[in-house]
């Protein structure tokens, strides 16, 4: 009789089949995960869940929905982080839901980008000055990496202040500039360590220049006191500036020794003061780049030597010598109150006659001589009379 009523019940009822079945079949054991809390840091891959004693249908409750299978990897895209998520999970069996198990996913906030200090730029026979690098929190630290192909490996230096001590170098003086650059990040302290996104910073190292090189000669020879003294001039290269020395002292040139003037400093002349009779002056010349990388020096030199001058002699005449300095031949024009006969004389810096020529007037005087073929150096026209004579000096410079 009872067993009639309960079909019966069955037949009007269906949903108590469930309920009766639950009534005769032991309700599914509670899930177990394989690993019910993990953590992960911001942007990771997803991780998975995985019930280990499934016996039935597992179901899954995530976002408001429901996913099936023994194994659950939550798809975080778009995901308005809280950094603790819960995740429900039950089994079914026989038309019997297990009792829930609940899993947590732990999600580390992301650190953000290190700030660093700016670039660095040296020349290629200095050392470079630390890197700095500040982060955001006391839970975090700084890691360096020292080519973009070590970021996320343990090739790596932290703390916030990094001394580069292998870098690109330019291969020979004036070579093309190297750069080097070095890749910072910051870290959590957990076991996770998740790492922030690359900043950088470069380290820009310039060649050492190339030498300068004189226009002409780098050395002169001249008249003691002369101060129509020849200039010492260097090529000029854009984007470069010339310092000098004076080689005795070592000291960078002053107005005691002379004169610094040109494009970018590129010429030096002494002053007549220090022109001493049968001495040897020497200066040095660097180039310089616009960050003061200072190439090898190179050697400038005055030899000093007597002169033959008339000047004090014959006041009246004037002498007029174009051009000077001259590289192909030089115009003498001459007047003078006196008359008579007189010569024209050139004397090079040694008082060796090199050219001579009677003159039948002193009283107006235009004469025109090739000093092409002669050397470099400073020469002395003299116009002699019977009363004595007067001197100029020309440079010549090929």
């Amino acid at each position: 009789m009872i067993k009639k009523l309960t079909i019966s019940l069955l037949i009007l009822f269906p949903g108590l089949n469930s309920l009766a079945q639950c009534g005769t079949f032991p309700q599914p054991a509670k899930p177990i995960l394989d690993s019910a809390t993990q953590t992960i840091c911001e942007n990771s891959p997803s991780p998975t869940f995985t019930v280990t004693n499934a016996t039935g249908t597992v179901t899954w409750s995530f976002k408001n929905s429901t996913f099936s299978g023994q194994s659950f990897t939550p798809n975080l895209f778009g995901y308005d982080y809280h950094w603790s998520i819960v995740i429900i999970v039950s089994q079914t069996e026989n038309g019997c839901e297990s009792q829930n198990t609940t899993a947590t996913l732990h999600i580390i906030p992301e650190p953000v980008i290190p700030s660093v200090s700016l670039d660095h730029t040296i020349c290629g026979n200095n050392k470079p000055t630390s890197f700095y690098a500040q982060g955001m929190g006391s839970n975090c630290f700084i890691k360096w990496y020292k080519s973009q192909s070590d970021i996320g490996t343990s090739n790596y230096d932290t703390g916030s202040v990094f001394l580069p001590t292998v870098y690109k170098k330019p291969l020979s003086d004036g070579a093309s500039d190297e750069v080097t650059t070095f890749y910072v990040t910051e870290c959590t302290k957990d076991t996770n360590h998740c790492e922030s996104p690359t900043n950088s910073i470069r380290l820009f190292v310039k060649s050492k220049p190339l030498p300068p090189t004189f226009i002409g000669n780098s050395t002169i020879t001249t008249c003691a006191n002369n101060s129509n003294v020849a200039p010492l001039s260097v090529n000029v290269t854009n984007g470069f500036s010339y310092v000098w020395f004076n080689k005795t002292s070592g000291l960078t040139i002053t107005s005691t020794d002379g004169i610094v003037s040109g494009i970018s400093n590129n010429s030096f002349k002494p002053k007549a003061s220090i022109l001493d009779t049968n001495s040897t002056i020497q200066y040095y010349v660097r180039q310089q780049s616009d960050v003061g990388c200072q190439s090898d020096s190179i050697v400038g030199t005055y030899n000093v030597t007597d002169c033959i001058v008339f000047d004090a002699f014959i006041s009246s005449i004037n002498i007029s010598i174009f051009p000077n300095p001259t590289s192909q031949f030089i115009k003498i024009t001459a007047n003078s109150e006196m008359t008579g006969k007189g010569i024209l004389k050139l004397f090079n810096i040694s008082g060796v006659l090199v050219y001579e020529k009677s003159l039948t007037t002193v009283q107006t005087i235009v004469e025109t001589i090739s000093v092409n073929m002669l050397p470099n150096g400073i020469y002395t026209v003299v116009i002699e009379t019977e009363n004595g004579g007067k001197s100029v000096l020309v440079n010549v410079q090929h």
